[in-house]
């Protein structure tokens, strides 16, 4: 899995500096929306990553699934990577592309996890209180963990932020033990 990994990683910093050399990061962006296709199901994936498919036939799937939706390199990078087998690796590939236009961008995804929804104004308060843990814009996603009592949980690239009332009531009990 860590070769997945790193190659993951090499693919997506050579996509991307193609992309920042083009100027088609937008494009890839696009392309990458339209691999849903692919990196939503386990049977396409399993299927253009086995070695016993001749890469004529992978080629001929990859063509009808897409025809001209795609561009000629997100083709060629579908085919690579059906080549060698490593279609599994798509999803990693597109994630870490990503990460790469965001820190590009200066923008910083927070993942911020709640007992209830939120209404507009503690969203607004929220992400001004969450701007302070980042250089730059934020782009904030809101989850519903019903695990939660109260407050929430914000995940902040690797950083995680925990002001819920769950985490405060299990500091109290262990304090109250010692």
């Amino acid at each position: 899995m860590k070769t997945d990994s790193s190659s993951s990683q090499r693919f997506s910093q050579a996509i991307f500096s193609l992309a920042l050399e083009n100027n088609t990061i937008d494009t890839w962006l696009t392309n990458f929306d339209e691999l849903e296709i692919i990196t939503s199901n386990m049977m396409l994936i399993s299927f253009l990553d086995k070695p016993d498919v001749a890469i004529k036939v992978k080629t001929k799937v990859i063509k009808k699934l897409f025809d001209k939706s795609i561009s000629t390199e997100t083709f060629n990078l579908i085919h690579l990577l059906s080549k060698r087998n490593i279609v599994h690796t798509l999803k990693s590939i597109i994630d870490h592309f990503h990460q790469l236009v965001d820190l590009n961008n200066q923008i910083t995804r927070i993942t911020v996890e709640s007992a209830a929804n939120l209404n507009v104004k503690q969203k607004t308060n929220l992400e001004e209180f969450l701007t302070q843990f980042s250089q730059g814009s934020i782009t904030t996603e809101y989850v519903i963990n019903n695990s939660l009592v109260g407050g929430f949980i914000a995940k902040i690239g690797d950083r995680i932020l925990d002001a819920s009332i769950k985490t405060r009531l299990k500091q109290l009990n262990q304090s109250l033990k010692n």
